[in-house]
């Protein structure tokens, strides 16, 4: 679904085989330990157990900071062609931001804890859907670059997270 979702319509064949190999080896090499702050969160189709989509979500102290958003990270999200448009990328999205707000927001006692309670990501700027989808669900831009690769704009987007008594409402 990955490989499917980044690179079946920018690469011919032979370098889509090869993509596909190398987001399997990223995966399996970076698959999250138990102790971490990084996960991977699969939907499911419910009848079949077929995998649909995938999202990960990251918020390491000592994270990568090459990525450019220093804080809680989403990436590699992707959701299989016949099943998008049905608000499962949305889920995955809200799934990682409810696990950065308990690693991170619900945690300010915390001295080691030295993230804000928010969430990066980043996304190509032609991808007019996953844009729109962001927009939507509260994730601002706050910058871009250019991927170097493709030398296609990705936007730096970010969402602030509300802790959990901020978003309970009263009748």
């Amino acid at each position: 679904i990955l490989a499917d979702g980044f690179f079946k319509d920018n690469t011919n064949f032979l370098t889509y085989q090869l993509e596909r190999l190398q987001t399997y080896l990223s995966l399996e090499s970076g698959f999250p330990q138990p102790s971490t702050r990084h996960q991977i969160f699969v939907a499911c189709e419910v009848s079949t157990g077929q995998v649909i989509g995938i999202a990960e979500v990251d918020a390491l102290i000592n994270g990568d900071d090459a990525r450019g958003t220093n804080g809680p990270y989403m990436c590699n999200i992707a959701v299989d062609e016949t099943y998008q448009r049905m608000g499962i990328a949305s889920a995955l999205v809200k799934q990682c931001e409810e696990q950065v707000r308990e690693w991170v927001c619900n945690n300010n006692s915390n001295s080691e804890n030295i993230l804000s309670c928010s969430l990066y990501l980043k996304v190509r700027q032609s991808n007019n859907a996953a844009v729109s989808m962001y927009d939507k669900l509260g994730y601002r831009s706050i910058g871009q670059e250019t991927e170097e690769k493709t030398k296609s704009v990705v936007l730096i987007m970010r969402k602030q997270l509300s802790k959990p008594e901020e978003t309970s409402t009263t009748s």
